[in-house]
């Protein structure tokens, strides 16, 4: 999950953008391979910190350091490098050329001055004092390394002038997360905490940093600190932090202690977690156990992170309605965004819904794709003394996609939309996501012509609540053309019957109509149930009604899977090609939205006492 190299990469970005200082009087060592690695990676990151906070520089200096530590300190290691670390260490931070004509020129340019510094007995003072074989570890060799070379990053880049709110270098956060037993831990990491008050802690130490970046960003000429580091620092602490998200998710006892976090707790770990997932960085191996970590917890807490609300937005264009909200369009911090307002008026109404859809909020909030409409939040609106749940989403200037073939007939290639529509729909089922309302009316377009499915989830919601009774719209012609006849007896909504929904939308973009246009609101169900499928009209080719023939089957195991289908659209004889590549938003865009705004979450949390 945690990969060596990223840290290597990340050290040598910190020496790099630190500087380099002119140095005269360089001894080359006169050893063919050079010293060990780490022994090279600790004096080089002392050089760098004695240059920026004008300390002693000597190799006497750096050994007094090593053996005045805290036996915390040296329990985790920090100094410490033994044959598998010098192993793993060279082939990340050495270059395997064998032309090179010095052992020196194998280790990154903005390293070499400084190594240079040191004759052969500096070396072997300082290889005599951090070796020690076996090192004690605390996990597999690759992560324990990973973890001390962040170490040596917050180390080398701390006590700075004037900057309180540096966090505590993280040998005393790694000696707390590994749950090392000393009295020297880190002042304000005590050992009592529990898991609950550590995780939101740790959230502390991930503000505390975000709140130097501002500062140091709106005060450049005050801060000798680079941006990098800071980016540096952020990124090893969430790194940090998501491992012992994930150890804490894997221990029984451990988790219960979080499903038993109430009040401001449970909200601090909501949104450490919603926090995590908005980082553009985040591993993808983590991110289903701290999404599935989010959709449990909340679910028990009765709470959704604090980042899925947004507040002061105003209603200001109303532009139309569907079965079950009212549409407005509205401008939010310079974006032009949708607003659906749920058609629930009854507060006992309102809260049934709202608990209904946190979790779908939450689902939505984490999804990301090109054929997928991002969720950016919601909030409550007073409208007429009535307390309504409102949703946000980016403004489609096109429309849903009915309405978009019907302004623009000439040219537009329709197998091409329904390639989108079939793409979108296979990543929410990789996902063992459900739509449950695919219609036309739910896929809208992009400004460069994309279709993209919104609206999922929706429909579950609706119907786990009275609003459905609200609606005869929800119930008649606005969606039970499109259900599959398994739905109609009672059976719960599934892929199989997404896919006879596809083929009712695949319909209704190749000819413009709805499912059983021909056929009186009354008698719908009864076709349905007796397994009628729309009507064939000539302008669908016999490989196209083949397909569609093929998701309309009575049997839902008959039906093709959204990765067949395709396969199918892509192959001889429809040919279709999906919409061109051109990003109508950035992936990290309902993130990027939240954190810009002044109440981001991070903004209203502070460190327990």
């Amino acid at each position: 999950m945690y990969h060596l190299a990223h840290y290597a990469e990340e050290l040598d970005v910190l020496l790099v953008c630190l500087g380099n200082v002119e140095l005269d009087n360089c001894i080359p060592l006169n050893l063919a391979e050079g010293p060990p690695v780490w022994p090279v990676i600790l004096w080089v990151a002392f050089q760098v910190k004695a240059s920026y906070f004008h300390g002693s520089s000597d190799i006497d200096a750096l050994l007094a350091i090593i053996e005045s530590q805290s036996q915390a300190d040296r329990q985790i290691g920090l100094w410490k490098w033994d044959d598998a670390d010098e192993k793993t260490l060279r082939e990340t931070f050495t270059s395997q050329d064998g032309e090179v004509s010095s052992w020196i020129e194998r280790y990154p340019n903005g390293w070499r001055d400084y190594i240079g510094l040191l004759g052969s007995r500096d070396w072997l003072r300082l290889i005599d004092l951090t070796r020690q074989t076996p090192r004690r570890r605390f996990a597999p060799t690759e992560y324990d390394a990973g973890i001390r070379l962040g170490a040596i990053v917050y180390w080398t880049s701390s006590d700075l002038p004037s900057t309180p709110q540096v966090p505590t270098p993280l040998t005393g956060f790694v000696a707390d997360i590994l749950e090392i037993p000393d009295d020297n831990v880190s002042e304000g990491l005590p050992q009592a905490w529990d898991i609950t008050t550590r995780l939101v802690n740790l959230r502390s130490i991930l503000h505390t940093v975000l709140e130097f970046s501002k500062l140091e960003a709106a005060n450049p000429q005050d801060h000798e600190l680079p941006k990098t580091v800071v980016d540096i620092a952020i990124r090893v602490d969430i790194r940090h932090i998501c491992a012992h998200i994930n150890g804490v998710v894997r221990d029984p006892g451990a988790y219960q202690d979080l499903l038993n976090a109430r009040d401001d707790d449970a909200q601090q770990l909501l949104d450490l977690l919603q926090d995590l997932l908005d980082y553009p960085h985040l591993d993808s191996a983590i991110r289903p156990v701290l999404w599935k970590a989010l959709l449990k917890l909340s679910k028990i807490y009765g709470l959704h992170p604090r980042i899925l609300s947004i507040p002061d937005l105003q209603l200001t264009d109303q532009v139309g309605g569907g079965g079950f909200a009212d549409i407005w369009r509205s401008e939010f911090h310079n974006e032009t965004v949708c607003v659906k307002v749920m058609r629930v008026f009854n507060a006992v109404d309102i809260e049934t819904l709202s608990k209904a859809f946190r979790n779908e909020a939450i689902i939505w909030r984490q999804l990301s794709h090109p054929n997928l409409l991002p969720f950016l939040g919601a909030f409550y609106q007073e409208m007429n003394t009535q307390r309504r749940l409102c949703l946000v989403s980016p403004w489609m200037i096109s429309g849903d996609i009915h309405n978009y073939l019907k302004s623009n007939p000439a040219g537009l290639n329709r197998l091409t939309l329904v390639l989108d529509v079939a793409i979108g729909l296979e990543h929410l089922h990789s996902l063992n996501l459900v739509h449950g309302d695919l219609k036309a009316m739910n896929v809208l377009v992009t400004r460069s012509g994309r279709a993209v499915l919104a609206d999922f989830g929706l429909s579950s919601v609706v119907m786990h609540s009275r609003i459905a009774a609200l609606s005869s719209t929800y119930h008649s012609g606005g969606t039970t053309r499109w259900q599959a006849p398994e739905l109609l007896q009672g059976d719960r909504r599934s892929f199989a019957s997404d896919m006879y929904a596809f083929g009712c939308v695949f319909y209704e973009i190749t000819t413009g109509n709805v499912p059983f246009f021909e056929v009186a609101e009354a008698a719908v169900l009864w076709h349905i149930y007796r397994g009628n499928v729309p009507q064939r009209l000539p302008e669908i080719s016999d490989d196209v009604w083949a397909l569609m023939a093929e998701c309309w089957a009575t049997e839902p195991v008959n039906r093709p899977t959204a990765k067949d289908v395709i396969a199918r659209l892509s192959a001889p004889p429809i040919n279709a090609v999906a919409t061109d590549a051109a990003s109508d938003w950035e992936p990290e865009y309902p993130s990027k939205f939240r954190t810009s705004l002044p109440d981001h979450a991070l903004s209203h949390f502070m460190p327990r006492e």
